[in-house]
């Protein structure tokens, strides 16, 4: 059996309010931390996946 974690569904990625006029500096690096950790996700979860697929051929 493959383990779920890799072929979970992932969470979507939040939406935060864009209000050009009111954002600082801290928030659009916060904003972009934020994209920047889902993007490390899906990566993780994609690389996972495709090792396993490799390992296991057929099993998904």
């Amino acid at each position: 059996m493959l383990p779920a974690e890799c072929f979970a569904k992932a969470a979507k990625e939040p939406k935060l309010a864009e209000d050009k006029d009111t954002e600082d500096d801290g928030a659009a690096r916060d904003r972009e931390a934020l994209k920047k950790a889902f993007r490390y996700e899906r990566a993780k979860r994609r690389a996972c996946a495709e090792r396993l697929n490799v390992l296991f051929p057929g099993k998904t």
